[in-house]
């Protein structure tokens, strides 16, 4: 198992790129996969009514092999480029659970890393096997400790549901707990039709950057708790159609409170200067950098981050390259409004 783990994530996999589709002819076709227009990549294992989710692409900047290198338990790759292991780890992870003959509906999502562009065409597809879908479970997360309930602030999961299955999962000597603080992945997307869409943390760090690691130990861990998950006892209790924005998870990340934030009843509202609107938290067009409302209701950023970010280059550094940088904005964005 580790041989597979180590070896799968020699490829760089830029979205659409020919190492994508050879990492999926070797690794995920064998097992039964059937690849979509798309690019995802489905397999089908019993009746569970549970879709396992991640993602063929990953954040490098050129298509082809790299040289990685083992120390202790810790993968990193040699050449100052990410590793990969967002989301190598999870599509490893997905291999062996469909190997072991673990129920569910599997997809290998292509595109994550470009605006979640597979689950998006899975969504506008509606296949009939989606209407049966009780969970999504993304293995998508950095860290090794968080069953994720929301993300980009929104609610995607229930709490009932995420300390259920971190429960289940700390059985297996794991320290998992929900928590509020997602940014999305593929099971965002479905967050609106299906009731529990969560993301688990699969062991990397550092994760579009040249310092990626992944911790191999707690991949394999993991793998054992996953295989032993009893989906029939995961309470499923959000509804779909109710939109819940957590200011726990959303304040002080999009709307940091101030002074000039109030709150009436459950709602915060900001003053907005420039405006001169009291907005509400979950209403407002914020500033992608700092969080601010901006000034121009077309805008993604602030007229101060504006002339930040005209001024200095480095202020997309957070981001692989100004296309992702761009993607996440607009996804970003779409989640606020």
């Amino acid at each position: 198992m580790m041989e597979r783990l180590v070896t799968m994530h020699a490829y760089c996999r830029p979205h659409g790129s020919k190492a994508e589709q050879a990492f999926g002819e070797r690794w995920i076709r064998p097992l039964g996969a059937e690849q979509d227009p798309a690019g995802n990549w489905y397999l089908k294992v019993g009746d569970v009514p549970v879709l396992w989710s991640a993602h063929t692409d990953t954040a490098h900047t050129f298509n082809g092999g790299q040289q990685l290198q083992l120390r202790g338990s810790t993968l990193t790759a040699k050449h100052r480029q990410p590793l990969g292991a967002d989301d190598t780890a999870g599509c490893y992870l997905l291999c062996e659970m469909a190997r072991r003959g673990v129920s569910g509906h599997y997809v290998w999502h292509s595109g994550e890393e470009r605006g979640c562009l597979g689950s998006r065409a899975v969504l506008e597809a509606v296949p009939d096997w989606l209407y049966d879908i009780t969970c999504v479970i993304a293995l998508d997360r950095r860290g090794t400790s968080e069953v994720i309930t929301h993300q980009c602030g929104r609610r995607t999961a229930s709490e009932t549901f995420a300390a259920a299955l971190a429960n289940q999962l700390n059985a297996y000597g794991l320290t998992y707990a929900p928590s509020a603080f997602g940014l999305y992945t593929d099971s965002e997307v479905y967050a609106e039709v299906v009731p529990e869409c969560s993301n688990i943390a699969v062991g990397y760090a550092g994760e579009h950057t040249a310092g990626e690691s992944l911790d191999t130990a707690h991949v394999l861990r993991l793998l054992e708790a996953l295989c032993a998950v009893d989906v029939s006892q995961l309470p499923i209790t959000r509804d779909p159609v109710v939109y819940e924005i957590s200011r726990e998870a959303t304040i002080g990340r999009f709307w940091p409170e101030r002074e000039d934030a109030i709150e009436i009843g459950d709602d915060l509202y900001t003053y907005n200067g420039a405006r001169g609107l009291w907005i509400r938290a979950s209403d407002a067009v914020a500033c992608l950098e700092c969080g601010c409302c901006v000034e121009d209701p077309g805008a993604d950023l602030c007229f101060d981050c504006q002339a930040e970010l005209a001024a200095d280059t480095e202020a997309d550094r957070v981001f692989l390259s100004r296309e992702y940088g761009a993607v996440t904005r607009m996804l970003a964005r779409e989640r606020i409004n």
